[in-house]
């Protein structure tokens, strides 16, 4: 995307929802750093939980930074070219932004969310086993032995930057959690369903409807390898806070 003439009517346009829900005027001050460790960055499951949590903060938080490790290459669709994951997740957030700061480094940030069992003292730790997405005070491997911890990497995600980073920019509390992707159960009854991804080629799909929900089911289907004839039908014209 192009960066906007006026960055505040950007802003104004599209954090319109976020506003809304907030009940105020939604600026966000805080920077936000994520910290992904090399052995993790470098699994399908990890990637998938950076570029995912990288979608959802990018919407939201305007500037971030990224501790990826160099020279990484993409092992899982990243809806931007890129040659390697320190790349991609800068672009995608420029994309999503053009407006916001986004920025590799590895100092700096108030809201602090490390990936893997990496780095030590962060506010919060993200992982993935199977179906269950985990965030944690202390850091936690995400297993990269079975296809299916890319459901629970997607979970982990929504935990971290749906969740903990917009309650942290608000001075609310956060909890640590685990929540499974298959049953939709948190703490022990949470399942971590089968170990792989069985193939979900659904044939024919009339999609009717493509915004928000619709936009989430289709980027996990394509980034988990799903297939089929998909004819996508919405009236609608699309706004910018849609994207929000």
């Amino acid at each position: 995307m192009t960066r906007p003439k006026d960055c505040e009517q950007f802003y104004r346009a599209r954090d319109q929802r976020t506003a809304t829900y907030v009940g105020a005027p939604w600026t966000p001050r805080k920077i936000v750093r994520v910290v992904i460790d090399s052995s993790t960055a470098r699994t399908p499951p990890g990637q998938h939980l950076l570029l995912a949590l990288t979608n959802l903060l990018a919407r939201v938080h305007r500037k971030i930074i990224f501790t990826v490790p160099s020279r990484i290459p993409v092992r899982v669709p990243a809806l931007v070219e890129a040659d390697s994951l320190d790349r991609a997740v800068v672009r995608l957030a420029e994309a999503i932004d053009p407006c916001g700061s986004f920025e590799l480094g590895d100092r700096g940030g108030e809201i602090m969310l490390g990936i893997g069992d990496g780095e030590p003292g962060l506010a919060w730790y993200l992982s993935a086993d199977r179906a269950v997405g985990v965030i944690a005070a202390a850091p936690a491997p995400v297993e990269a032995g079975q296809a299916s911890t890319a459901i629970g990497a997607g979970v982990a995600a929504c935990l971290g930057g749906a969740a903990a980073a917009f309650k942290m920019e608000m001075n609310l509390p956060v909890a640590a959690r685990r929540l499974s992707g298959w049953n939709w159960r948190e703490g022990a009854d949470a399942e971590f369903g089968p170990d792989d991804i069985v193939s979900f080629d659904v044939g024919r799909v009339l999609m009717v409807g493509a915004g928000a929900v619709a936009a989430a089911v289709t980027y996990w289907v394509w980034s988990w390898g799903g297939g089929g004839e998909w004819t996508v039908v919405d009236r609608d014209v699309v706004k910018l806070h849609n994207t929000n």
